[in-house]
């Protein structure tokens, strides 16, 4: 492929995505201009399974650009594997909504480690994004948090190794109960046709919202409530940060200095002691 004909692929994915306009125009007069350099980091970019990735060495900047630069490789491996277009456009969104977020918090374009070694699922083809969630192809994992219980014999019940998905939820996602139906629906037939082999026994999740803490704040007739009560619980811990991370995307020294802008966010502020994050699974049999 030549060089003009990959910028060519790369414009086309850029315009189907809802990159902001100087992101966009950014990544068109970088990459072409240092395509040698971007070519060359990309190639070498998530070829480690642990956190000393060449790509965490970079700058945010180039981070940013070498995801961006992957698109089209990302882009030939759907197509060649027969999955269908809109999907990658739906999961590669989370590369605009990561890069909207840092450009928010530090005033200019890149990712954080953070971004990048989230992403890195998605560029392994592991997490795909199917209408409000997110599923991940997984083996079971119980998480380390600190302070977390779990219920008594839950690694009888379901042990770790064995296939699951494991569910994620994005921020500004139609989170009603119809979306999450389609949501679930869709990666029945979805991971059926295209990934047979991954024969998952259940749904998991691993969030804030699945802590019962939450009734205490939220109404009962909450999309959040709605949510967690799918899921069967098989563990709890009272750490407060990703449920504080999520919602005011960090934390402030002071109580007047977070942002008041959602309703949750309001809901939440004087909550905060309440706060914690949860364990769940669903049956696959108990979601068709």
């Amino acid at each position: 492929m030549t060089k003009n004909e990959f910028m060519f692929k790369l414009n086309s994915i850029l315009s189907q995505l809802d990159f902001d306009v100087e992101a966009k125009h950014d990544a068109l007069k970088y990459i072409p201009a240092h395509y040698g350099y971007i070519s060359k980091a990309a190639k070498e970019a998530y070829i480690l399974d642990d956190d000393s990735d060449p790509i965490k060495k970079r700058k945010p900047h180039t981070k940013l650009m070498i995801l961006i630069f992957k698109m089209v490789e990302l882009s030939d491996t759907y197509k060649e594997k027969g999955l269908p277009e809109n999907v990658i456009l739906d999961t590669l969104s989370d590369v605009t909504l990561r890069q909207r977020l840092y450009k928010m918090m530090h005033g200019k374009l890149g990712l954080s480690d953070e971004d990048i070694m989230w992403l890195k699922r998605i560029y392994q083809l592991k997490i795909f994004k199917l209408g409000a969630l997110q599923f991940e192809i997984t083996d079971m994992k119980y998480v380390k948090w600190k302070g977390i219980k779990y219920i008594e014999g839950v690694s009888e019940l379901i042990p770790e190794g064995v296939p699951t998905l494991n569910v994620h939820i994005r921020r500004g996602v139609d989170f009603s109960r119809d979306a999450v139906d389609s949501s679930f629906q869709r990666a029945e037939s979805f991971f059926a046709e295209h990934f047979p082999g991954h024969d998952f026994v259940a749904y998991t999740c691993n969030s804030w919202m699945l802590y019962p803490g939450n009734e205490a704040f939220l109404a009962p007739t909450s999309n959040i409530l709605d949510f967690a009560a799918r899921f069967q619980l098989i563990g709890e811990a009272t750490d407060k940060d990703m449920a504080i991370k999520y919602i005011y995307f960090k934390r402030y020294r002071y109580k007047k200095d977070y942002p008041q802008e959602t309703s949750l966010q309001r809901k939440v502020l004087g909550s905060f002691n309440k706060l914690g994050a949860g364990c769940g699974i669903i049956w696959r049999e108990k979601t068709l």
